[in-house]
């Protein structure tokens, strides 16, 4: 077996940035990484654009910890890196015999990969919708139901107790707004608001 491959969390925030970059042409990134005295992590930021989720399962698969809530306690996951030099998930201790809930794993390993040990314990994923994209989607949103809208923190008359800023994100929080043009009614007369009563026009529903 080949000897383990240890890359800093500087080295592994590089892969990331190329992950993204290519499954997410166009759409620009911060990725930094933070190595502080009891570990290290990476912060994933970006305006607009994919959604949350979709990044999320990009870059997650790269965190070389897991957390138990049950007994917060932290444990390590070890990677294999194939000969393509693509990175898998590949085994873990997980926490059941500290009376955790996570349970061990070993994936088998790929003919000729070798382990490595990525450098970022967890990595954090945060998106950024701009108050002008806010804005826009809250002033359609109000055209379509015929309501007036006098700003972003001005309260939302179907939803009494909630502001349009509100309304908007609960709107946007899961969906790809990348190829986002303007909004539709549904023919929804009753259901979860604003999720069942509006679709992206020429975005992801």
């Amino acid at each position: 077996m080949s000897e383990a491959l240890y890359l800093s969390c500087a080295e592994t925030a590089k892969i990331i940035r190329c992950e993204l970059k290519k499954k997410f042409p166009g759409q620009k990134f911060s990725v930094r990484s933070d190595v502080y005295s009891m570990g290290a992590s990476i912060d994933v930021r970006w305006e607009n654009g994919v959604s949350l989720k979709a990044v999320e399962e990009v870059v997650k698969k790269y965190e070389s910890s897991g957390f138990d809530g049950s007994i917060d306690l932290k444990y390590g996951k070890t990677h294999y890196l194939t000969k393509e030099g693509e990175i898998l998930l590949g085994h873990s201790l997980g926490t059941q015999d500290s009376a955790g809930c996570v349970p061990a794993f070993r994936e088998p390993m790929p003919e000729g990969a070798r382990e490595v040990h990525l450098g970022a314990d967890f990595i954090f994923c945060e998106r950024k919708i701009t108050e002008e994209l806010q804005e826009r989607i809250a002033r359609e949103m109000a055209a379509l139901m015929n309501e007036e809208y006098k700003g972003l923190d001005s309260p939302c008359k179907i939803m009494e107790r909630d502001t349009w800023r509100n309304v908007v994100y609960k709107f946007v929080r899961d969906k790809d707004l990348t190829v986002y043009k303007s909004l539709k009614l549904t023919h929804c007369t009753a259901g979860r608001f604003p999720d069942d009563f509006f679709v992206l026009k020429g975005g992801l529903e």
